[in-house]
């Protein structure tokens, strides 16, 4: 089966990997199994019932698309924790190239879209176990069976525009890939994931509007992103560093 092989990588790379039917969120399954046991997990839900975007937002989470967090020992510096986010969104986008899907883009900082189409969406955050033990826990949900409709934006599912069976038909290549990409981060070999990921950006050179946590409003021509992950935004023939905040469609 499958899901025995995802199983086998996950041991292979000593994790634990866990499938449940039904959860309330597979990012808080996560923390609190490394709070438990303080070890790497993955968490596979079929179902979420209080799925967790960015910034708290709900996570519309019907059964049939995938919902998946896991743990990574954290071995970066905080400046480049945007690293993580990077990692996730190329290995996403590179097990969808197995299935011969080429237009995956990224909306910064961490939106997966298909033909200006948002398909999924990845989370982060660092938390401490112990007096001193920090992991990074990353969470990503894809659209496979359905897509919910969003009045922002657009949304799709794989199964629309691809050739994919279910969620494990996805996991099995996406863990191979990950892994992979998480050793080459490990080893600061990171150009080719650092400029897969510029390349897939949207709305390069393009006049944005940014949307800002204290809900101000900023816009100019996005620039690109710099070393430390943070959002180029030209004004007034000047640079600014927009570290959070959410591109309006």
């Amino acid at each position: 089966m499958i899901e025995n092989k995802i199983k086998n990588i996950a041991k292979n790379n000593k994790y634990d990997f866990i499938h449940v039917d039904s959860t309330d969120s597979t990012m808080l399954d996560v923390k609190k199994f490394l709070n438990t046991n303080n070890r790497n997990c993955i968490f596979l839900a079929d179902k979420q019932t209080g799925g967790i975007g960015r910034r708290g937002n709900f996570w519309h989470s019907p059964r049939g698309n995938l919902y998946c967090s896991m743990s990574i020992n954290n071995f970066l510096e905080i400046k480049d924790h945007f690293l993580y986010s990077i990692l996730l969104c190329v290995s996403i986008k590179m097990v969808l190239e197995k299935f011969s899907v080429k237009k995956i883009q990224f909306k910064w900082p961490n939106d997966i879209f298909y033909e200006n189409q948002k398909i999924g969406g990845i989370l982060s955050e660092i938390i401490k176990v112990g007096k001193s033990y920090k992991y990074m826990i990353v969470g990503f949900g894809i659209n496979i069976d359905s897509s919910p409709e969003i009045k922002e934006y657009p949304t799709n599912y794989l199964k629309s525009f691809c050739n994919i069976q279910n969620t494990n038909h996805f996991l099995i290549f996406f863990f191979e890939i990950f892994f992979l990409n998480l050793q080459e981060l490990r080893t600061k070999n990171i150009q080719n994931m650092i400029g897969i990921f510029k390349k897939s950006l949207m709305f390069i050179d393009e006049n944005i509007t940014i949307i800002l946590p204290n809900q101000s409003i900023l816009s100019g021509i996005f620039r690109g992103i710099d070393s430390d992950g943070s959002l180029q935004l030209e004004r007034n023939n000047i640079i600014e560093k927009i570290y959070n905040g959410t591109i309006k469609l």
